[in-house]
């Protein structure tokens, strides 16, 4: 198999590179982005230049004097290198379809996610958009066209643990149950994901986007119940009152 040929855009975002960035779409003033440079001019971790710069807790230079938070900072990423930004939903993702794309050490070596896949295109979260060395070997293996988009870099660290979890979970429960009916409510899935038996009060809490699963879900059965509908949550139905 061919090698892929290295670029000079192949590589990570450096902080003095997004700085600059910053001072020239005049979100940070010159003598902030120095200091910051001077400051980190020795640290040789692997935080994210965007998360150090939201760490900050710097506002626009112009007004309305917006925080430049982390969600605020991939938005100006994706709009700065052209590309499209994503909020990742986990209630919108097909676990087990995307994370049959690629493996999750893959994910986290080249600091992607697979976000959405159909039979043309696999779409991969990204927070690195110059780092594109693992494109052509993964459209040949998956046979698809590669399309990338920009998020937030902490999420992508966090749902590469999660997203893998799940679908494990989830193809463990199928085969336990003989289908995926098994598995139709969405607090069911979160705690697949999470340990094999139910959390009670000493168990430990779930993660941050496991409890927003389960509180969207929550939320779409009481509407489900106060609408009159067939459809009733968990609780309700074990209880045989509505929610």
């Amino acid at each position: 198999m061919q090698q892929a040929v290295k670029t000079p855009l192949d590589h990570r975002l450096a902080l003095a590179e997004v700085l600059d960035w910053l001072v020239e779409d005049k979100m940070a003033t010159a003598e902030a982005a120095e200091q910051l440079k001077k400051e980190r001019r020795y640290y040789r971790g692997v935080l994210h230049p965007l998360v150090a710069v939201a760490e900050q807790k710097w506002r626009h230079v112009a007004p309305p004097h917006k925080l430049l938070s982390l969600e605020l900072l991939s938005e100006w990423l994706a709009k700065r290198v052209g590309m499209e930004y994503l909020h990742i939903d986990p209630l919108k993702i097909d676990f087990t379809g995307v994370t049959e794309i690629m493996s999750s050490a893959y994910a986290t070596r080249f600091h992607i996610l697979p976000v959405g896949v159909n039979a043309k295109e696999a779409i991969i979260a990204t927070a690195e958009p110059g780092l594109r060395e693992w494109e052509p070997e993964l459209a040949r293996m998956i046979k698809r066209d590669i399309k990338r988009v920009i998020a937030n870099p902490l999420d992508i660290e966090r749902y590469q643990v999660e997203f893998y979890n799940l679908a494990k979970s989830i193809k463990g429960a199928n085969k336990t149950h003989g289908g995926a009916s098994a598995l139709s409510n969405f607090e069911q899935l979160v705690d697949l994901g999470k340990t094999d038996k139910q959390f009670d009060a000493n168990d430990a809490q779930p993660s941050s986007s496991a409890r927003a699963i389960s509180t969207s879900s929550r939320a779409a059965s009481r509407a489900s119940c106060a609408s009159g509908s067939t459809g009733c949550c968990t609780r309700c139905t074990r209880s045989r009152r509505r929610c």
